[in-house]
């Protein structure tokens, strides 16, 4: 993490949103690559590992869920209070399995819709000839050609940070946020421009305050959240007259996995609309873009997202 961006950073910490204050312990160049980020009022701690803060409000909590990336911080840390850190977290840690095939869970839907008799439709019909990495570069062109003027941008759910790398040949500065360790830095190896910074953060506790960000993007993530404390949030972030580029298939599910039929085309831009939102003319209808997902070189996930532009109203 670079250690001027520090000071852009609000503690997330049941509501603290005070300053920051990094402690670098390993440093190369302008980055710091194991470290914490201190806040002096609630006195919070996040760590920066491997060059990634993970600014969570529960860091046991995370931890738990991620047992295999925890263990290679323990391994892989290098500073005697990292270790003394993580290890004084490894007594909160709890952990939870479930089998992928019973119901509830990620497989057991797609298996029965696999042997469903359901003919492909138009839509699907149009991916046969789609290079799956079309979607983000596609998405990409767009936010360029009509928001090149944007200043500081916000990447949500940026995952390996293929549209935060295109944002970042524009704008002045660009954060990318997603809540897996892995993607963050991966999405640091494959980005080295100076006016970019990658973190992992909660979507709906995000470590910035208001008002702040010209663009906010996010691609694929309103389904796996929940959207209206999502798009509230995104829109106490934008400054007036601040834009967002949102895309989704609508691909909601409870938590045992089940189609949960929460927004789709119309409900998601009604509530855009009653946040305070004000929908761009050319993206006032649904549309139906290919999203290809390439699980290995025999399966693929097929979605087709709709894509959303609105603005924060200055009234």
């Amino acid at each position: 993490m670079k250690n001027s961006v520090a000071e852009e950073l609000i503690c997330v910490t049941n509501g603290c949103n005070s300053n920051l204050d990094i402690e670098c312990i390993k440093s190369e160049h302008d980055d710091c690559i194991e470290g914490f980020l201190h806040c002096n009022n609630c006195k919070a701690v996040y760590p920066i590992i491997d060059g990634v803060a993970v600014i969570v409000n529960d860091f046991a909590c995370y931890a738990s869920e991620r047992p295999m990336v925890f263990g290679s911080w323990l391994i892989e840390s290098k500073s005697t209070s990292m270790k003394e850190f993580l290890k004084e977290t490894a007594r909160r840690i709890k952990t939870t399995s479930e089998n992928r095939y019973e119901i509830g869970g990620a497989w057991f839907l797609p298996y029965l819709a696999m042997h469903s008799s359901q003919k492909v439709d138009k839509h699907f019909a149009r991916v046969a000839k789609q290079d799956f990495g079309n979607f983000y570069k596609n998405v990409s062109k767009l936010i360029l050609r009509k928001f090149a003027s944007k200043h500081l941008c916000l990447d949500l759910g940026c995952a390996i940070g293929t549209t935060t790398k295109e944002l970042a040949k524009k704008v002045d500065f660009v954060f990318g946020a997603d809540q897996s360790f892995s993607f963050i830095k991966e999405a640091r190896k494959r980005n080295i421009a100076s006016n970019a910074e990658f973190f992992v953060a909660d979507s709906l506790q995000l470590p910035f305050s208001g008002n702040k960000f010209d663009l906010i993007v996010s691609l694929n993530l309103i389904d796996l959240v929940e959207p209206k404390k999502l798009l509230t949030n995104i829109h106490s972030l934008l400054a007036i007259n601040g834009s967002i580029v949102l895309t989704d298939p609508y691909d909601f599910r409870d938590t045992k996995g089940n189609p949960q039929p929460l927004y789709n085309g119309k409900t998601l831009r009604e509530l855009l609309t009653s946040l305070g939102f004000v929908i761009d003319r050319s993206t006032l209808n649904e549309s139906f873009i290919p999203w290809l997902l390439r699980i290995h070189n025999r399966a693929y996930l097929v979605y087709f997202t709709d894509l959303v532009i609105a603005k924060k109203s200055s009234r």
